[in-house]
């Protein structure tokens, strides 16, 4: 399983695909591959 977030939004994706387009959320293309699956403390208290 992959995690992709969203730069424009913020928004979590998950998929078991090695690449992913597009964010279901808002539409912005460009989508970050996040190394880990869950949340780290330290992006919860932003």
């Amino acid at each position: 399983m992959n995690r992709y977030k969203c730069p424009a939004c913020s928004g979590n994706q998950y998929t078991s695909a090695d690449t992913a387009e597009g964010c279901i959320y808002c539409g912005h293309q460009k989508l970050e591959k996040m190394d880990k699956l869950e949340t780290e403390e330290s992006e919860v208290e932003k």
